[in-house]
């Protein structure tokens, strides 16, 4: 008796898992823009790195999803729903955002490294499900998105103390710019 409720107990999970993918199938078959406008003061070539490495990973994570979608095997794995969900709250947090300050890049930048690096914890750990299940050509799909989130993560955690610094000296310069002013119309 026992061994049916377990069994019927993963037969309503499998399907709920299922439908939760197929579902999202929609969304996943196309890679739009991520939508990422960086309006503050800073240095644009940085900015521009930061959000086409961002927008790389976010590629790769749909392109990844749509291949799971079609695989019966990965459509059973948490490890590979807990990988999506994360990666899904992370590119939420500045999919269509405008940062128009330091601070605000440096609140979404914190928020973006910490979502970021859990999805790669979890993508990790797919990877390693997924080669000791003889699934190697999506594990090898599935590590080259980690590569891309991870280089979008490194990324993220070196430019917060840049833009930091990069405040500092603006605003100094700012503040001498506006006393000079300031002396010339006394």
């Amino acid at each position: 008796m026992e061994f049916k409720d377990n069994r019927l107990k993963n037969l309503s999970i499998n399907i709920c898992l299922s439908t939760l993918l197929f579902l999202s199938i929609g969304s996943v078959a196309k890679a739009e823009d991520l939508g990422l406008v960086m309006n503050a003061p800073v240095n644009s070539e940085l900015a521009t790195a930061w959000i086409a490495t961002l927008q790389k990973a976010y590629d790769s994570f749909h392109h990844l999803m749509a291949e799971v979608s079609r695989s019966t095997i990965t459509l059973n794995s948490s490890t590979i729903v807990d990988f999506e969900v994360a990666t899904r709250v992370c590119f939420s947090l500045i999919k269509n955002k405008v940062m128009t300050t330091i601070d605000e890049f440096k609140i979404t930048a914190r928020a973006v490294s910490t979502a970021l690096a859990k999805a790669v914890v979890y993508g990790v750990r797919a990877v390693g499900e997924l080669a000791s299940k003889g699934e190697k050509g999506i594990a090898e799909k599935f590590s080259a998105t980690m590569d891309l989130m991870q280089n979008a993560l490194e990324l993220t955690y070196n430019l917060i103390p840049l833009f930091f610094l990069f405040k500092l000296v603006f605003i100094k310069t700012f503040d001498a710019g506006a006393r000079v002013a300031s002396r010339k119309n006394k």
